[in-house]
């Protein structure tokens, strides 16, 4: 009796065991090769008549989309710090720290020249104007700045800049730096050439000659909180010689909120929508932090999408 309980037993153990082994081997990770194909590898038939609608778009006449990107992340975690991921109708992307490419910022230019968005490389003077406040440094800053945007074949600059306001010093030497950007970057972009110049901020960092080289103006209207405000920055900027409506973007960021005149606060992208036709009609709407808008309900940037069929219908 007690030989048949244990060969009972050492059977129930073996049971126990292979079932043991067999859910584990359900259960181990086990790598999976999976080429994932994009639309463009699909149906190449499709994808090549999809971008030739796509550029003569961006050739036509049309209200301007523009977007600042955060570009630089070494190891991307999300399609938001990804240039790739970009709307399709985006006309410009302006890179934040285009001195800092990373390997999946340079993968990413080739397709977003297919689709015939330009790619500004950003000279941030306002963020670095402490290390640059010596002539020959900024000098050589700007000639570096140049050498690598021709290297990665971008389409031209934007650049930052601080108003000409403070002590008799800082005017000076602000004035100073705002012309020698101007005088080096428009040597190769700016009005009347095939690059483009776009200065991002308060028009009042430069004088109106410099003003008329630029392609466009991005106003520093982000952070605006109400309308009667941004009515006078407006109007104030189109007080300068070298400003028309067609060169200036009004500029919002993803989180940002403003005031309408009826005293009700609105989502800020959505409002200036509206008010790039109706204070000008101006050139464009441009989008600050624009990974922050990455993600949306139904898909990637499908606000940001929403705007410019709203800007372009």
């Amino acid at each position: 009796m007690k030989t048949i309980k244990h060969i009972l037993w050492g059977c129930a153990v073996l049971a126990l065991l292979s079932l043991a082994t067999a859910c584990q081997e359900w259960t181990d990770i086990k790598p999976v090769d999976i080429e994932v194909q994009g639309p463009e590898e699909q149906n190449p038939e499709i994808w090549a008549h999809y971008m030739e609608i796509l550029q003569a778009y961006k050739r036509g006449d049309h209200f301007l989309a523009y977007g600042k990107f955060a570009n630089g992340t070494e190891k991307p975690t999300n399609g938001g710090q990804l240039l790739r991921s970009l709307p399709d109708s985006l006309d410009i992307v302006s890179l934040a720290n285009a001195d800092r490419m990373s390997a999946a910022d340079r993968e990413d230019l080739p397709p977003l020249r297919e689709k015939g968005t330009r790619v500004l490389y950003c000279v941030n003077y306002a963020a670095r104007a402490a290390e640059l406040s010596d002539a020959a440094k900024l000098g050589a800053y700007l000639d570096q700045s140049i050498s690598d945007a021709v290297a990665l074949q971008l389409d031209g600059f934007s650049f930052t800049g601080i108003p000409s306001y403070g002590t008799e010093a800082e005017v000076n030497a602000r004035r100073e730096a705002a012309k020698l950007i101007v005088q080096k970057l428009s040597t190769v972009a700016g009005a009347g050439k095939d690059k483009l110049l776009v200065f991002e901020g308060n028009p009042a960092f430069l004088e109106d000659a410099d003003l008329a080289k630029l392609n466009y103006l991005v106003l520093d209207t982000e952070k605006t909180a109400n309308a009667t405000d941004l009515k006078i920055q407006v109007g104030l900027a189109l007080a300068h010689d070298g400003l028309t409506p067609g060169k200036l973007l009004l500029c919002g960021s993803p989180e940002g909120e403003l005031v309408n005149e009826e005293n009700v606060k609105q989502k800020a992208l959505e409002d200036l929508v509206e008010r790039v036709a109706s204070l000008g009609p101006l050139a464009g709407l441009a989008v600050s932090d624009l990974g922050k808008a990455y993600y949306d309900p139904e898909k990637s940037y499908g606000r940001i999408c929403g705007l410019i069929r709203k800007l372009n219908p």
